[in-house]
């Protein structure tokens, strides 16, 4: 059997993502748990009869592999965290997905990416200027990471699509399911300029529960967010707090003060988010490489994930020990040790008494 099969063994087994880390957690990997016997395959404590009893009737009756050979059919890649093609970008994240579905290609590592998110019910205006966001940043090389939800996820890939550029979208329902159905001839295109993605197995609905999650692969796929048009409680805030954690520059295009339709991004603007006010302010922040939609490789800090957390947080703008350590959320003597390696090592310098910036 090849590594995909264990993992398409338990992933497509509707087991959720936080027993999935205990079991690669306790057994090293999932060839292992895949390999016990009955006896000791019912007693480890993690997944509940139900579970247990659909995974061993799954390797039992080797429906993964039928499910292997629908995939390959219908042109859609499962991916896995091994997968020399999955995305490294989301190797970083602390809740990383362990499948993907994909049809088209993955963002490529190199390539910078925008997220861009707003409401599905925005107005004309709003989506006049995700289109033209979209366009513009696509023209200039960088990919557009979105939802493909109705407003503006959707003309947010249009604008990436007629500026000619790359475009991925993140689904919260199976890879074989368009949702909504009036994006069908989008989802095409998509597919031929860029790609789809999700983590939930062909066939499951779009459930509500299933976009919140499903953000955060968004913002993990994007280099900085970017949110037009929200809500004071809009589901794109969800990918805000997303980026943040992550450590990405979020950005709002502002609204009429009043309006509820922009009440979240004047919020967001108000507690510090970027002002957007045209596509060139995006293009300005990504820099001069933009152009040709290449990003400096993110370096490799193996499991340290505050080591990652740090190094994203620190731009080419000079930012003080006190105000880095505020972001982490971490103690004085968690953060020196960490700022010292990352200068040891090529990637920080120190500029004056306790302030860093990206070299």
């Amino acid at each position: 059997m090849e590594k995909k099969d264990y993992w398409l063994w338990l992933c497509g087994s509707g087991v959720s993502r936080q027993k999935i880390r205990k079991i690669t957690e306790h057994y090293g990997t999932v060839r292992n748990f895949f390999q016990l016997e009955k006896k000791r395959f019912f007693v480890d404590g993690i997944l509940n009869p139900e579970e247990k009893e659909r995974l061993w009737q799954r390797k039992k009756e080797k429906k993964y592999l039928e499910e292997k050979e629908q995939l390959q059919k219908k042109g859609i890649e499962f991916l896995y965290p091994e997968h020399p093609a999955y995305p490294t970008r989301l190797k970083y994240l602390s809740d990383y997905p362990y499948s993907l579905y994909v049809r088209g290609e993955v963002p490529p590592d190199r390539q910078a990416a925008a997220g861009i998110v707003g409401s599905r019910t925005c107005s004309n205006y709003g989506r006049n200027v995700a289109k033209e966001i979209g366009r513009q940043a696509a023209a200039a090389g960088i990919g557009i990471i979105s939802g493909m939800a109705r407003g503006i996820d959707t003309c947010a890939h249009l604008g990436a699509l007629s500026g000619k550029g790359k475009t991925w979208a993140v689904l919260g329902c199976g890879i074989d399911i368009c949702y909504p159905k009036e994006n069908r001839e989008l989802y095409d295109r998509i597919c031929e300029h860029g790609g789809l993605l999700t983590e939930y197995p062909p066939g499951t609905p779009p459930l509500p529960i299933l976009f919140p999650q499903r953000n955060r692969i968004i913002s993990g796929l994007s280099d900085a967010v970017v949110v037009v048009e929200a809500r004071e409680k809009s589901g794109s805030l969800i990918t805000v707090e997303f980026a943040l954690e992550q450590g990405k520059d979020v950005y709002a295009v502002p609204g009429r003060i009043g309006d509820a339709l922009n009440a979240g991004c004047n919020r967001l603007i108000q507690n510090g988010a970027g002002i957007l006010t045209a596509p060139a302010d995006l293009l300005r922040a990504f820099g001069t490489n933009c152009r040709s939609g290449q990003v400096q490789t993110v370096p490799e800090f193996g499991t340290n994930k505050y080591l990652t957390q740090l190094y994203n947080l620190i731009k080419d703008i000079p930012q003080s020990f006190d105000a880095l350590r505020e972001q982490m959320g971490i103690s004085p003597e968690q953060m020196f040790p960490l700022l010292l390696e990352l200068q040891m090592s090529g990637q920080i310098r120190e500029l004056g008494k306790g302030c860093y910036v990206r070299i």
